[in-house]
């Protein structure tokens, strides 16, 4: 039986200055490791690592660890408030998921952005957001994943629905909840619906779990 002191210690983490000169290989494995290291770790702290970092990859030009990166540090900071932040991490995802021609993945980071935008206190461009990405939403069937465009498409609407009841909006709101629960395409995607219509909240808004 080997003794405990015998293991091999941990290899510690790069940081994100360790990483700008580094292989590829080398980045591309030590983002991965930060990114989850920052996930087990939610807070302050891990959210300036992941700020770094994601200098470091934008630098790099590494796409699908950035994309990972902006991900990561829109939900952080969703937790701990920072909604500005949040808003900007899932723009740019978006914008790099497009480059990666992941169309749902891209779809999915506009409705966070859309919804960070609200939680920062800007409700007008988080509305006209939603609005404009129902018809990209429809355009994800084109490629013949129906059933998962329906998916994006209710979730779009839920969200859409969950904002204008929260600004008070509620027949017009009824209408849209109406209108994505009939494009669920199944139980589960109904309660997703159901969730995303109840997080819009203009008092104290609280983060969604990493």
């Amino acid at each position: 039986m080997t003794d405990i002191d015998d293991r091999p210690e941990t290899t510690p983490l790069l940081t994100p200055a360790q990483l700008a000169d580094a292989s590829r290989e080398v980045l591309v494995q030590g983002a991965a490791e930060l990114v989850s290291s920052c996930r087990a770790n939610p807070g302050p702290a891990s959210l300036m690592v992941l700020a770094e970092l994601r200098r470091v990859l934008l630098m790099r030009n590494e796409r699908p660890a950035l994309a990972l990166t902006l991900r990561a540090q829109g939900q952080m900071a969703t937790v701990v408030g920072h909604h500005t932040v949040a808003a900007d991490a899932y723009d740019k995802e978006w914008g790099v998921r497009e480059l990666l021609d992941q169309p749902f993945r891209a779809h999915r980071a506009r409705r966070d952005h859309a919804e960070a935008l609200f939680l920062s206190g800007q409700a007008d461009l988080a509305e006209n957001a939603l609005r404009q990405a129902q018809q990209p939403a429809r355009e994800l069937a084109l490629g013949g994943r129906v059933h998962e465009a329906a998916d994006a498409l209710a979730d779009t609407l839920a969200r859409l629905a969950g904002l204008l009841r929260a600004d008070g909006r509620t027949e017009e709101a009824e209408l849209w909840l109406e209108g994505a629960r009939d494009l669920a395409p199944d139980a589960e995607s109904l309660a997703r619906v159901d969730d995303a219509s109840t997080r819009f909240r203009r008092e104290q808004p609280s983060g969604r779990r990493l």
